[in-house]
């Protein structure tokens, strides 16, 4: 006969009030989701690993940041009017 294992977790602890912080200004700003880089900083409070990212708002600081980066780079358009990137072709392997 088989037996059930038994799910196992190890505690898990992480920073509450500033993943609550990161939520409260999506909410401020009168969204009900969350930017590219407002997701992957709830990512890194709870300890989930995410590939560096920055945030270019023009051609030569997404070149600087590409190189900070090294190549190959993904670029995403980072918009609360654009939800989903890839549909609205807001993606680019570089």
């Amino acid at each position: 006969m088989l037996k059930k294992k038994e799910d196992e977790f190890a505690d898990f602890k992480f920073d509450v009030a500033a993943v609550d912080n990161i939520v409260e200004n999506a909410r401020k700003a009168g969204r009900s989701f969350l930017l590219a880089h407002e997701g992957q900083e709830v990512m890194k409070v709870t300890g989930i690993a995410v590939p560096k990212s920055l945030i270019a708002v023009n051609i030569e600081s997404a070149v600087k940041s590409a190189a900070a980066i090294g190549y190959p780079v993904v670029m995403k358009v980072v918009s609360k009017d654009i939800l989903h990137k890839s549909d609205a072709g807001g993606i680019a392997l570089i």
